[in-house]
C-alpha cells in the first residue's frame, strides 16, 4: 500500500472482515487518527476491540507491503517482511461470516495494489514469497 496524503482528520480505514463500521471486525486494520501509524484489531473471546499498535510511521508516497497475521491468541503485523508489532491477545479470534471491507466510506487517501487475505496463518516465509506476487488473491 502507499498513502498518499494525511490531511484528513478522524480515523482512517484500510480493512476489516465483519460489519462494516461495527463489531465483530476479525481481523481489522486502520491508521490512527493525528498520526501516521497502523492500527491492528481482532474481536476475540474477551473483547470486542483487541490488538496491539505498531510504531512504525508510514512514510507519504512510499510504497509498503503489509501483512498482519493471527494464529491462535498471538498477532504478528510485518511491514515489508519484517515483524514490526507482535502480541498475545486476551482471548481467541472471533471469525466471522461477514464481507471483506477495503477501503470503506472513511478518510483514507492511499493505493492498495495488491491484497491477499487467507483464512490460515502465513508463515514468516510464505509472507516473503507473497511479497512479489502480482496479483490480488482472496481466500475465504
Amino acid at each position: 500500500m502507499k498513502l498518499n496524503d494525511f490531511q484528513k482528520s478522524g480515523w482512517k480505514h484500510i480493512y476489516n472482515k465483519g460489519i462494516e463500521g461495527r463489531q465483530p471486525r476479525t481481523p481489522g486494520l486502520w491508521i490512527r487518527p493525528k498520526k501516521q501509524r497502523f492500527h491492528v484489531r481482532a474481536s476475540t473471546t474477551a473483547s470486542g476491540n483487541e490488538g496491539c499498535n505498531p510504531k512504525y510511521t508510514i512514510a507519504i508516497g512510499k510504497w509498503i507491503n503489509v501483512a498482519h497475521v493471527i494464529s491462535g491468541r498471538n498477532v504478528k503485523f510485518y511491514v515489508n517482511g519484517k515483524v514490526v508489532r507482535s502480541c498475545r491477545l486476551k482471548g481467541f479470534m472471533n471469525p466471522n461470516q461477514y464481507p471483506l471491507h477495503v477501503g470503506s466510506g472513511n478518510n483514507l487517501d492511499a493505493d492498495i495494489k495488491f491484497m491477499e487475505y487467507s483464512n490460515y496463518a502465513l508463515s514468516p516465509n510464505q509472507i516473503m514469497a507473497r511479497m512479489n506476487r502480482k496479483k490480488s488473491i482472496v481466500r475465504d
